[in-house]
Parts: C-alpha cells; sequence; structure tokens
C-alpha cells in the first residue's frame, strides 16, 4: 500500500527542492542589485543543500529516504535506541536500513533510549528530535489517533504544538496532500489547504523561511531624527539590516566611546572578573561559538558608541546651560559663552545625528538579541535542541511595529533560523560522556550568567545610590540657597553669585539625575536579582539530573531549556526596556 505513494512523496519533495532553488536565485539576483554598496552576499554561491532528518524506521521513514536520494538531498539519521536494538524492530529489512544507513556516513545521532518499556519513549524522543531540527514534516498517516507515544500521530502532534508545518499524505493513496500549519488544522483536518492551495501554501510558507524578511523604514523620533531619516532616503543608505551585520567589521572601543565604562566604574566600582565559558569543543560547539562571539562583540561596540553618547549629551548640556548663565550674569564674556553654546549645539547634534545615521540604538539592541539567542544554541545544539520557534519569533514581534507591518528586528529571527538550518548536526551517541559534557557546558553558561549579574547588580545598585546622592545633595544645596536669599537680604553683588551657584549647583543635580533615570540602574539591579534566583534554581536543577538511565538527554535537555526560556524572557524584557530610549536632541 505504501509503495503507491511514492509518486506523492516525490512530487512534495521535488516541488520543495525546485522551489527553495529558484527562491535562492531570486536572492542571488537581489544582491546583485545591492553589490556596489553592499559587497556582502546573504547566500553562499551554489545550490541549496537540502536535508532530510529520519529515524529510517520501517516503512514510511524510508520510502521517504529513498525518494529524497533520488533528488540529491543529504540524509541525517536519528535512531532513537542502540543500532543492535534498533535493528530488533525489523529484522526482516536489516540490509535495507544498513543501505540507507551507510549513506549518511557520520551523520547520524543516536538517542539515549532503552528497550523493553522505555523503547515508546525512546521513540518519541527520537521524533521529537526531528521536529526540532526541520522545517518541514513530512507525515505518511491515516488520520487517525496514535496508540501511544513516538507514533505518527503524536509526532505530528508535536510538530503542531512546535510551530513546524506538517505535509500530510493520507494513507488512502487517492486522497490529495494537505498542509497543516497550526493546532486549529490539525484538530480540523478539513480547514486545511490540499492539492494545488496547499502546494501555493507551502510555496509561500518557503518563501517566507528562505528570504530574508523585508525591512521597514526605520523610526526616527524628533526633529533631527526626522531630517536624518529623509537624507538617508536621498542618499539609499539603509540597506537591509542582514547585509549591513555580514559586512560589519569590529572596531574596538577607544576615546569618546569609552566615556561611559569610565563613568560607571567611577559610579559603581570596577566589573568584577567573569569566570567566563572554555573554548567550545566539537564542530557544533565551534560553530555556535563563533556566531556568538561576532554578535556579542558587535553588540558591546555599539553599546559603547549609544550609551557614552547619552553620557555625553547630558554632560555637554550641563555645559550649555552654565554658558547661559555664565552669559547672563557676565555680559563681559557674552561672546565668549555664545561659542560655548554653539559648539554645545553641534556636538549635540553631532551625537545625535550620528546615532540615526548609523544606527548604534538600533545595532546594540538586535546584535545583543542575536548573540544571546547564540548563546544559547550553543548549550542546547549538542542534545540535537533548538530554542524554539515560538521564542525566537517573539523575540522580534515584540519590537513594536505597527499592526500588519515587519517589526525592524524580523531579520533577527530569520537570520538565526538560518544558522540553525546551516550549522552542522550533531552527531555520536548521547551517552553518558557526552551527557555529562552537555552538562559542564550548561553549568559554564549558568555560572557565567551568575557572575555578570551578581556583578550587574552590585555596580547598578551602587552607581544608583551614588548618583541619587549626588543629584540629591545638589538639589538641597540649591534649596538651602534659596531659602537663604529669601530669609536674609543681600546686597546685588552677592544675590547674582547666589544666583549663579543656585544654577550652577540645579544644573549638576538634573544632570546627574538625568543619567541615572536614562541607564535605568535601579531596574536592572532587580531583574538580575531575579535571574539569580532563575540560574541558581537551574543549576541545582542540572546538577541533581543523573545520566546513568535511558533518556537521560530528555530530562537533560528540559532542563536547559527551561533556564534558556527565562534568559530569553529576561533578554526580552530588556529589549522592550531600551527601545524606547533612542538619543534624542528634544
Amino acid at each position: 500500500m505504501l509503495e503507491a505513494l511514492r509518486p506523492q512523496i516525490g512530487a512534495v519533495l521535488a516541488l520543495v527542492q525546485g522551489r527553495v532553488a529558484e527562491l535562492g536565485a531570486r536572492a542571488h539576483q537581489s544582491h546583485k542589485r545591492h553589490r556596489g554598496r553592499d559587497n556582502v552576499p546573504v547566500y553562499a554561491e551554489g545550490q541549496p543543500l537540502l536535508r532530510l532528518v529520519s529515524p529510517l524506521a520501517e516503512g514510511a521513514d524510508r520510502l521517504v529516504a529513498e525518494e529524497a536520494g533520488k533528488l540529491n538531498y543529504v540524509l541525517d539519521v536519528v535512531l532513537p535506541l542502540r543500532k543492535q536494538d534498533y535493528e530488533q524492530d525489523f529484522l526482516g529489512s536489516v540490509e535495507q536500513f544498513e543501505r540507507l544507513l551507510a549513506t549518511a556516513e557520520q551523520r547520524v545521532l543516536v538517542v539515549d533510549g532503552g528497550p523493553n518499556e522505555e523503547r515508546a519513549r525512546s521513540y518519541q524522543a527520537a521524533g521529537r528530535l526531528v521536529v526540532r531540527n526541520s522545517d518541514l514534516i513530512i507525515a505518511i498517516w491515516d488520520g487517525k489517533p496514535g496508540r501511544g507515544d513516538g507514533g505518527t500521530a503524536d509526532i505530528v502532534g508535536y510538530a503542531a504544538r512546535f510551530g513546524v508545518p506538517v505535509w500530510w499524505i493520507n494513507t488512502d493513496a487517492n486522497a490529495p496532500g494537505r498542509l497543516l500549519s497550526s493546532l486549529a488544522q490539525l484538530r480540523r483536518p478539513a480547514q486545511a489547504p490540499t492539492g494545488s492551495a496547499a502546494e501555493k501554501a507551502l510555496s509561500e510558507y518557503l518563501a517566507h523561511t528562505i528570504l530574508p524578511p523585508d525591512h521597514p523604514e526605520p523610526k526616527r523620533n524628533g526633529t533631527l531624527g526626522r531630517a536624518v531619516h529623509l537624507a538617508c532616503r536621498v542618499l539609499a543608505h539603509d540597506p537591509p539590516p542582514v547585509q549591513v551585520y555580514l559586512r560589519e567589521t569590529e572596531i574596538p572601543p577607544a576615546g569618546l566611546w569609552t566615556v561611559y565604562k569610565t563613568f560607571v566604574t567611577w559610579a559603581g566600582g570596577l566589573a568584577a572578573p567573569s569566570s567566563g565559558m572554555k573554548p567550545a569543543e566539537g564542530t557544533v560547539g565551534k560553530y555556535w561559538e563563533a556566531q556568538y562571539s561576532i554578535a556579542d562583540s558587535l553588540s558591546g561596540q555599539y553599546a559603547a558608541r549609544y550609551r557614552s553618547s547619552y553620557v555625553l549629551v547630558f554632560v555637554v548640556s550641563a555645559l550649555g546651560f552654565l554658558a547661559s548663565v555664565t552669559s547672563l550674569a557676565f555680559p563681559g564674556v557674552g561672546s565668549l559663552c555664545t561659542v560655548v553654546e554653539l559648539l554645545v549645539i553641534f556636538s549635540i547634534g553631532s551625537l545625535v545625528v550620528a546615532n540615526h545615521a548609523h544606527g548604534w540604538h538600533e545595532r546594540w539592541i538586535t546584535y545583543r538579541l542575536l548573540a544571546e539567542l547564540c548563546r544559547k544554541q550553543r548549550v542546547l545544539a549538542t542534545l540535537g535542541r533548538g530554542v524554539p520557534g515560538t521564542e525566537i519569533s517573539a523575540l522580534a514581534n515584540d519590537a513594536g511595529a505597527e499592526l500588519g507591518k515587519v517589526p525592524r528586528e524580523a531579520w533577527v529571527a530569520w537570520y538565526f533560523a538560518a544558522a540553525q538550518r546551516a550549522a552542522p548536526q550533531p552527531a555520536g551517541a548521547l551517552n553518558e560522556a557526552a551527557l555529562a559534557n552537555a552538562a559542564d557546558v550548561a553549568r559554564e553558561m549558568l555560572v557565567e550568567q551568575i557572575d555578570y549579574h551578581k556583578d550587574r547588580r552590585h555596580r547598578c545598585r551602587a552607581a544608583n545610590e551614588k548618583l541619587a546622592q549626588i543629584g540629591g545633595s545638589f538639589f538641597a544645596l540649591t534649596a538651602a540657597l534659596v531659602v537663604l536669599g529669601a530669609v536674609y537680604p543681600l546686597q546685588p553683588d552677592n544675590a547674582v553669585w547666589l544666583n549663579i551657584t543656585g544654577c550652577v549647583l540645579a544644573i549638576i543635580s538634573a544632570a546627574f539625575v538625568g543619567i541615572r533615570a536614562y541607564a535605568e540602574f535601579d531596574l536592572l539591579a532587580e531583574e538580575s536579582d531575579r535571574m539569580l534566583r532563575v540560574m541558581e534554581a537551574g543549576r541545582a536543577a542540572i546538577d541533581a539530573t543523573k545520566f546513568g538511565h535511558p533518556l537521560a538527554s530528555q530530562d537533560l535537555g528540559a532542563e536547559i531549556s527551561t533556564v534558556a526560556a527565562a534568559m530569553l524572557l529576561d533578554v526580552k524584557g530588556w529589549a522592550q526596556l531600551f527601545r524606547v530610549k533612542a538619543i534624542d536632541a528634544n
């Protein structure tokens, strides 16, 4: 009966192959129009590489693998049990299994499943791993409820919850294929597109998946921001963010861009040394470490520019007010004060224009989001897991875009998904040694983050308290001078000096209060306090995980995924806090 389904299987595999090749060609053609300015292609040259991830179970799995092999798909295999135990389930077709397994070469991952009573859960673990590493599931299914864990119905339901579309080929060869894209369609299959409508929906899904998202115009607040935006449009100075990221080069912060670090060191103390993470081992770990390092370094580079800029804006603004007050009190130095005021206006305008034109604020946030996704994936990937697609989309979709429009930060989710697609797949056995190594990497990440949040909590609280004290002290002195002038009549000359002193103190107080409010030291300290509790609990849970029993990888993976989700929630809240704090001159 399954043999009759070969044409449908081959047709959907060919549809995916042809559509991806077409989309790749379109992306290259689009890049050529920008090559003179960007000079960095989004895609590598050559034909797209398509992978089929399969457990090679007897029947439908092998049928799909054979048809994929005819179209030159690369085969990655996930075994639910040790090979010798797995073969006990299909003694009559071991030769076919061995032949297909050989085509996968070294791209085989063996889940730490167990025979007998653990068999169903082992199949379920392998099926879910396939879903987590796929963009599309091909399910040959009769549409009936499954008989337990690990069956087709169970894995199709998991795919729907995980956000991976399912191309359903009914075991009734006369039924056309359907594309199930949601839990609602899984519950009511009649609502899912079928036939040509399903092929069209699949083509649209592939386009959305493969092509970089459209990038809407950046938000530019204030008069200067709108002027910069207009100039960028006239000069075509707003290339796609993905290409901007790919052509980035590291520039160590120096000069003006160390102002924020120097200021925080003065206010909150020196940063405590971090334990850091050891260099990654293995192909998978090294791949994600490289992805993280690039995004992390660039994020720090633009954070230094953005943060130093707003500190400079407050400091320079205070100097401008002081010059204005001085010119009123001493007309003889009015010309000099005017020059100072003009320099102040020019300096603030230059900082605001540079921030808008080069997108320091936006790049800081988006590169930080990407770095944090890659940090989590470095740990999860060794277990064949990944950051859930729903979590990735949430980071981008919370970017504050107008209803119905693509958010500016959607490229982060797209690029990370593309990096996942291009990443080497884990291979070998998820045995006790491999799990111990994965747990060590997870602990290193947690220890590093615990050190970071302890340091941030201490420095932010110290800086917040120090700035509050200084600002409050200057305000109290200002109030005291006002009371002094009201209670004791002064000579005109003394009254002038009293007023000047009061204005100077008020300006200094306002500058410290402004920097303190803009930096959000108190909120960051509270968030670090919360994250420390989460991470300590996560570390304890990982330490308590035992590796000597079947499917221990699922327990460890679940604990790491829980911690990763909490860390992403923290990043999401941080991004929402600072998205609205772009530098402006108004």
